[in-house]
């Protein structure tokens, strides 16, 4: 039987010499291929920004940027996998919002979403927009609350994902407005978009790309945007604070993160490399297209704003009384 103390030893040293190898690497970072995992499925406004993304950073970095897809359990596939991958800077999570919305509405995610990541860049933002028919008689967010408190035909909300943006922009729009209206939940944007335009609901909450060419060929009404900013996807549509409608600042983002304890000489690479990225062009008439706009700043600032997010979410969770089961 080995001794307790020698155990320790070989253990320190066994830690030790790891993390010598992983310094080793870093310094001749990237010498292979690096695998961008993503929360969604392909075909969505995250797909395509990761994609777009990854395709500049393969030329930057002179290396083939593969984007896998792992969706599922909202999210938290992807992120569990890229938590417990090497932090060599090979293995990267292209996130999104559920990265924070998931850490305040879950109790057990299999990882700690502040001390297994390390936060390298945020990217983009998009906005949630409440939708409604063509033929609704509402015009305006505060003519929608006035029609659902008078029409019990009226007072059904959809949304698209649980957990996600247009989610709970929909429980703080009803917890603001004082609404007691049915919640209904899709698997996505395009679904309660189908069932807006079948008259089946009679508003929903979705990511600010998806109506708009609905709404150019007259069969929807976007009512107001979540966040600070107009788009010119939708002229004169107004955003929620201008309507009387308070705390609904909250926007889709998408960004990339690397597992704890990624040397920070790669972390400063890929933030620099990034934020030149989200500059090209190209890129930005192609990803703005869906709505998105760029963000970029440094990987401090995006730390920061992920333990904010968090904690926003958790004060929203607590004053709708929201639970939700993995």
């Amino acid at each position: 039987m080995s001794h307790p103390i020698r155990r320790k030893v070989l253990f320190g040293m066994a830690g030790a010499l790891a993390m010598v190898a992983v310094s080793a690497q870093a310094q001749q970072w990237p010498s292979r291929p690096i695998k961008l995992v993503t929360q969604y499925a392909t075909g969505g406004t995250s797909d395509l920004a990761a994609r777009l993304v990854g395709e500049q950073l393969a030329k930057r970095l002179n290396t083939a940027v593969i984007v896998e897809n792992k969706p599922g359990a909202g999210g938290r596939i992807a992120s569990s996998q890229v938590a417990k991958s090497m932090p060599d800077g090979y293995t990267l999570l292209w996130t999104a919002a559920i990265h924070t919305t998931n850490a305040a509405f879950f109790d057990d995610l299999g990882y700690d979403t502040e001390k297994d990541f390390e936060p390298v860049v945020q990217a983009f933002a998009l906005p949630a927009v409440l939708v409604v028919p063509a033929s609704s008689p509402a015009r305006t967010a505060a003519e929608y609350v006035k029609l659902a408190k008078q029409d019990p035909k009226q007072a059904t909300v959809g949304y698209s994902g649980t957990a996600s943006i247009p989610h709970l922009m929909a429980l703080q729009f009803i917890h603001s407005a004082g609404l007691s209206v049915s919640q209904v939940g899709y698997k996505g944007d395009v679904p309660a978009i189908q069932d807006l335009l079948g008259g089946h609901i009679p508003a929903a909450f979705v990511s600010l790309g998806t109506p708009v060419p609905h709404v150019g060929d007259g069969k929807l009404r976007v009512l107001a945007m979540t966040g600070n900013q107009h788009t010119d996807l939708l002229p004169g549509v107004p955003t929620f604070a201008e309507g009387g409608v308070d705390g609904m600042d909250g926007f889709a983002w998408f960004g990339l993160v690397a597992p704890a304890g990624t040397p920070p000489a790669i972390v400063r690479r890929l933030n620099t490399e990034i934020n030149d990225i989200l500059k090209n062009p190209d890129l930005l008439a192609a990803v703005g297209k869906s709505g998105a706009t760029p963000i970029g700043g440094s990987a401090e600032e995006f730390k920061a704003f992920i333990h904010k997010d968090i904690a926003k979410w958790k004060q929203l969770a607590k004053a709708t009384n929201l639970k939700i089961t993995p």
